[in-house]
């Protein structure tokens, strides 16, 4: 039936308007791959496959480029993979959560991400490599940033000190850091640092 009728609405489906807005399917044990065609519901804000058996590489640029009113977007703790595209300066200025902690995506942090509007990054455990962009610094509503268990290398950037928001930051299981922690830090609003 259509997901969207009230009297055959599917689990962890939302609808506004007779159309779908939200996919929830946290934890529910399910395997396979996500099919590109997700990315066509014209109207979603929020997916969240968090805690599943999904697996391929579904987050490839002409996928997350239909998104055009994307605002959370959760696959964590699934078997997925691939790189990422450097294309999140071109999501939609509402899209402010993005985790795909602990799972098998590599490649270099995309620079794009600093020129983006989100709040919320979680790529912890992955396999990403290169260095934080000084761009971080534009990060102005940030509150939460883990790149931690990656082979992220160089120096933290001086920057971190123009982020005035209450933020988490975690970089930590990173061995190829080099440097002294930034004394801009101090000058941050830096709630939680975890760099060890």
């Amino acid at each position: 039936g259509n997901p969207c009728n009230v009297t055959s609405q599917w689990n962890g489906i939302s609808c506004r308007s007779y159309k779908i807005t939200s996919i929830i399917l946290e934890s529910n044990k399910l395997n396979g791959t996500l099919c590109d065609s997700l990315f066509d519901i014209e109207n979603i804000e929020n997916i969240n496959f968090e805690n599943n058996f999904l697996h391929g590489s579904p987050l490839k640029e002409e996928n997350l480029i239909k998104l055009k009113n994307i605002q959370f977007l959760d696959l964590s703790r699934n078997k997925l993979e691939g790189t990422l595209p450097d294309i999140f300066d071109k999501l939609p200025r509402g899209f402010y959560h993005i985790d795909i902690s602990i799972k098998s995506f590599e490649g270099v942090l995309p620079e794009s991400i600093y020129f983006s509007e989100l709040k919320s990054i979680n790529f912890n455990q992955n396999r990403f490599y290169g260095t934080i962009s000084e761009s971080i610094g534009n990060m102005t509503k940030l509150t939460y940033f883990n790149v931690g268990g990656n082979y992220i290398n160089g120096t933290l950037p001086s920057t971190v000190g123009h982020l005035k928001t209450p933020y988490s930051f975690t970089v930590s299981t990173n061995t190829e850091l080099t440097g002294t922690i930034p004394v801009e830090f101090k000058y941050s609003a830096v709630t939680s640092l975890s760099l060890n």
